[in-house]
């Protein structure tokens, strides 16, 4: 018996074919984790807005921290799925993603996923009036500092 290709079937097997290339394309490129970040820089403040041993900037999601050595920066933004990382408060340590339940240390590395990669620290620069800039996707260790003139 000789099979009937219909306009339905034709239509259902074109379907079927863009889901399984989509899905390919999709995955394909979620899954490439090889993948640079992209660079970006962000102007951060003024220098003089960072005299507290620790200040949160919640439109960058940016923990600038400064001590002796100078000024450094935490990203806060989760690298399982980009939600932003709750700072640690009085009755905990840890920082805490909300979205999935991540939890990472004070130095930004993962103590429980699902999350796999720790937060990265911020390259931050200095430019001639005193404006500090991060930049994203150039990570830095957690003993890089930005050395700082000090202020009065």
């Amino acid at each position: 018996m000789r099979s009937v290709y219909t306009r339905r079937s034709f239509l259902l097997n074109i379907i079927s074919a863009c889901g399984v290339c989509s899905s390919f394309f999709l995955n394909g490129c979620k899954s490439s984790s090889h993948a640079p970040a992209p660079v970006r820089r962000v102007r951060i403040g003024v220098l003089r807005d960072f005299t507290d041993p620790q200040r949160v900037l919640f439109l960058e999601r940016i923990l600038v921290r400064r001590d002796v050595k100078g000024l450094s920066a935490l990203s806060l933004t989760c690298t399982h799925q980009s939600c932003m990382v709750k700072t640690p408060d009085s009755e905990q340590n840890d920082y805490v993603c909300p979205c999935h339940g991540s939890r990472f240390d004070s130095s930004g590395k993962v103590l429980q996923g699902p999350a796999e990669k720790d937060l990265p620290w911020l390259l931050l620069d200095l430019d001639d009036v005193q404006q500090v800039w991060a930049t994203f996707g150039k990570p830095v260790t957690e003993e890089w500092r930005l050395t700082v003139p000090e202020l009065t």
